[in-house]
């Protein structure tokens, strides 16, 4: 029988940990937290109606509320027993949705800086301007901008208060406009996307658990750190509680660590981690999956010497591989190879040159990488390394298959799953491909149980002209993965500095303080922002704040006072959720099962808005039409531009000869994807639209199955990039502009297989002892929703034990002379220091690490003061590029610092 505590049981327990992400546990305990699970009806007879609409409380925004409205005040929220995903449930972060609306530090009406002195600390002398006057202004500089040079202009959205920008019409507005400086500002922290679309073609690479047994979680979690309420999370704990073993590889014993499977490692040490069970799997287990290596992998391709090609037929320019059987190089596809006769090991004589096969590299690369070896850098046991490695192998299940809907797929129910914590390092990105690597050995690679991603796309394992997977989501934001040298530079992130990178906000930082030595020959004279925060997504608040002050006129529109706003001459009140018509495309994903199907999630507005703010997607649409570029023909008019990133059928497509408004622009769109009965009246019935696949299409194998597509074992994109880089740099007859230690670097991980060596954060000194880890709490993610500013978030927050401390392992204290509750400073290597803060000590650290929760303070002088009592971490990271991976352009998270007793 189940066992109780108090009343609840073990099973509810770890359902609250996981919908409630222990946010409700920690305020006072799953009895105060039940109402959130509770449902009641309308009372219309007392003015309340109770209306279904979508939440905005994270990324994935796919949960259906009942949101109670009571003359016309949000008064409460619930989640939707009919709602697809949450059935019924809510996290804490939808139970706030009041407070979102509600705020009184929230943002009303437009207002215009009247002090021309700028500063995080300095008052704006803010004058309220109406919506007209705000508009005006800033389409006569809009126009100003564009008629001298249209890269002047950055746009750069965030995680608003309501949706994600990318989706809607702020972006396609900037490039309409003329202007390479579009990205994201999330991504300096995103960096764990790379990987992920080159070996599967998608950027949100994810666990599926639908059928795996044993899956690795490398600086990662698979849905509590989200706090996702939905049947997604209840399903993994099924898995758990019915034998899936999760083991947590990661320097914090975080709620999947407790439920399952504890390994302590020292921060920043991922690479040599991997690399060792890499070893063990080849050398030492002996086993992997050789068809899938030798049929659905770039492992079998010869490599041209120079390790930037493949070896290539002179009649046809495709990649050649060795038949065993045959004794002689043929093309990859060639059908009179067997399944099993490409070579995977050995040299060969091709075309007059001496090569070997993929697969050898990486044999020889991590030959040396015994666990023993790993064991002296993480800390891991040697033993535990072998035993992660042969359990991986083990479980995998190697040959078996299963049969879906007809379809028979392979069935590997043991897979990598590395994220964040694995990612936002020096060498990040190549730990990253090392646990990819892994994961193609096994077979793992988007079948049942294994590696998949979220396919946006719907064919996501397309092959290219030389049968491997096409990495396309990527190129999206940062050119990669067709990387092209363009010089003079065209665009402040300069993407030419670092090939195939992904992470180009901070990249801003280091343009605009320093424009001569990357030689960029303009400055921006505007900068617009939809919710987006460097300062959130960066490193020394000081360095950012310098560098930002330097653009002439800032726009930032956004929910509340924060950083970005001190720093702007306009800022434009945002809207909540509720506040809105909402359609969003999110993809039918849930935690535990990568793809299930197409899904729109949305409402019409639960209340009017507060302030009477208009949609800003309807805000840039009507700045269009003021600066010249709304309608009329070709890609110089935001409407066709629309048709053609909305993908619009002839009959839905947009007349670019009239305006519309946003919501006209949604309902045809909500028809071109649900046919002709699709309409806002029907969205606000479910809160969701979704179409679903059939079964064995939920895996993206089942699309090219067979030997119709290969995941590039051999990473040759880095090492191609490289080249480009170098003959680009001759080419312009400059120097690198990051220095001669970043190039060192950059040659040292660009290869087919990285090889490891000591990071910057490792060799800070004996002084700098420890290694800073900060991790997600369930109050706050993404930034999304304002949540950081919602004092009902806040204040549940600063009621765990964990927020606002620095968390170090007893052992440390002990050797460090400390106690709980001593006050202390800490110090980066980057010359930062914050404090003083409170000591606790937890076992559920490794004693190199200081960890803090969240880390989620603020820095503007206009903020609710309670932002200001969580841990300044961000202060204790840099901007600079000494401080990035250089294979990503990612922040290092991570770094080395020391502790001052106060």
């Amino acid at each position: 029988m189940e066992g109780t505590k108090n009343g609840v049981s073990r099973r509810s327990f770890f359902k609250g940990s996981m919908a409630l992400a222990a946010a409700g546990l920690t305020a006072g305990g799953l009895a105060e937290a039940a109402p959130i699970f509770a449902h009641a009806e309308s009372n219309e007879s007392s003015g309340e109606v109770v209306r279904k609409g979508h939440c905005a409380g994270c990324f994935y925004a796919k949960c259906t509320q009942l949101y109670h409205v009571k003359d016309g005040v949000l008064t409460y929220v619930e989640g939707d027993p009919d709602g697809l995903y949450n059935k019924g449930k809510c996290c804490v972060r939808g139970a706030a949705a009041p407070m979102r609306v509600y705020n009184p530090y929230r943002i009303k009406t437009p207002m215009k800086r009247t002090n021309p002195e700028k500063g995080l600390e300095v008052d704006p002398g803010w004058v309220e301007i109406s919506w007209d006057e705000a508009l005006d202004e800033i389409a006569e500089r809009l126009i100003a901008v564009r008629q001298d040079n249209p890269a002047k202009l950055i746009y750069l959205p965030g995680f608003p208060s309501w949706h994600f920008p990318i989706v809607g019409a702020g972006w396609p507005f900037a490039t309409v406009f003329g202007t390479p400086n579009v990205k994201s500002a999330t991504g300096s922290l995103c960096s764990v996307h790379l990987a992920a679309a080159y070996v599967h073609g998608e950027f949100v690479q994810t666990s599926e658990m639908n059928y795996a047994k044993y899956v690795l979680c490398v600086g990662a979690t698979v849905g509590p750190n989200h706090g996702v309420a939905d049947a997604g999370t209840d399903f993994i704990i099924d898995k758990i509680e019915n034998g899936t073993r999760m083991v947590v590889v990661d320097p914090r014993c975080g709620i999947e660590a407790s439920l399952g499977e504890w390994v302590p490692i020292k921060p920043a040490t991922d690479l040599a981690f991997l690399e060792a069970v890499t070893h063990s799997i080849l050398f030492e287990v002996g086993k992997y999956d050789e068809w899938f290596v030798k049929n659905r992998t770039t492992g079998p391709y010869l490599m041209a010497p120079s390790g930037d090609d493949y070896m290539r037929d002179s009649a046809t320019n495709k990649p050649l591989v060795w038949d065993s059987a045959a004794n002689g190089a043929k093309t990859f596809d060639d059908p009179t190879i067997g399944d099993l006769d490409f070579a995977l090991e050995g040299t060969y004589e091709v075309q007059g040159q001496t090569v070997q096969p993929a697969f050898q590299y990486l044999l020889d690369t991590v030959r040396e990488y015994t666990p023993e070896w790993a064991e002296e850098i993480t800390t891991v046991p040697a033993s535990t390394i072998r035993q992660i490695a042969a359990d991986l192998v083990e479980n995998a299940q190697i040959g078996a298959t299963v049969e879906i809907n007809g379809q028979t797929l392979p069935l590997r129910p043991a897979h990598v799953n590395p994220s964040r914590g694995c990612t936002c390092h020096r060498d990040g990105q190549a730990a990253f491909w090392m646990a990819m690597v892994i994961n193609e050995l096994l077979g793992a690679i988007a079948v049942p149980g294994g590696n998949t991603v979220i396919n946006y796309n719907g064919h996501c394992l397309q092959p290219d002209e030389d049968g491997v997977v096409i990495s396309e989501a990527i190129a999206k934001n940062s050119r990669s993965p067709y990387y092209e040298w363009r010089y003079p530079f065209d665009a402040l992130d300069v993407p030419e500095l670092i090939p195939y990178s992904y992470c180009p906000g901070n990249r801003y930082i280091w343009t605009l303080l320093d424009p001569e030595k990357y030689h960029v020959d303009y400055m921006p004279d505007m900068f617009i922002g939809f919710g987006c925060s460097l300062f959130s997504k960066g490193g020394d608040p000081a360095v950012i704040e310098e560098a930002l002050k330097k653009i002439p006129f800032m726009v930032h529109y956004t929910y509340a006072e924060d950083e970005m706003a001190m720093l702007s001459d306009i800022v434009l009140p945002d809207l909540t959720n509720v506040e809105a018509d909402v359609f969003y495309e999110n993809s039918a994903y849930r935690p535990g099962n990568g793809n299930v199907g197409r899904s729109y999630v949305g409402h019409k507005r639960i209340i009017e808005p507060l302030y009477g703010q208009p949609n800003p997607d309807d805000f840039f649409l009507q700045l269009a039409d003021k600066v010249g570029f709304l309608t009329g023909n070709g890609m110089n008019c935001l409407e066709f531009a629309m048709n053609k990133r909305w993908q619009m059928k002839p009959e839905y497509e947009f007349d670019t000869s009239r305006a519309y408004t946003i919501n006209e622009m949604q309902e045809l769109r909500m028809k071109n994807v649900f046919g002709p009965d699709a309409s806002w009246e029907r969205l606000a019935e479910t809160g969701y639209y979704e179409v679903m696949l059939p079964e064995n299409e939920q895996y993206n194998y089942s699309m090219f199955p067979g030997k119709t597509t290969r995941h590039p074992l051999y990473n040759i994109a880095v090492v191609k990039g490289l080249k480009q880089l170098k003959a680009g740099l001759a080419e312009a007859g400059i120097e690198y502009p990051l220095g001669q230690e970043f190039m060192d670097d950059y040659e040292f991980y660009a290869k087919g297989f990285p090889s490891w060596k000591p990071t910057p954060v490792m060799t800070a000194g004996d002084d700098f002892d420890l290694n800073g880890v900060v991790f997600k709490t369930p109050q706050f993610l993404f930034d999304v929703a304002g949540c950081v500013q919602n004092p009902m978030l806040v204040e549940t927050a600063l009621t765990d034990s964990l927020q606002g401390k620095i968390l170090i392992n007893p052992v440390t204290a002990e050797r460090k002379g400390l106690a709980d509750g001593d006050m202390v400073y800490v110090q980066s290597q980057y010359g930062t220091e914050i404090g003083p803060y409170p000591v606790k000590t937890t076992n559920l650290v490794h004693p190199d690490a200081m960890a803090v929760a969240g880390g989620n303070a603020r820095y503007s002088a206009n903020l609710d003061p309670l932002v200001k009592q969580h841990v300044k971490y961000n202060k204790l990271m840099s901007t600079a590029y000494e401080a990035v991976d250089v294979l990503s352009g990612g922040l290092e998270v991570s770094p080395a610092v020391k502790l001052i007793k106060a």
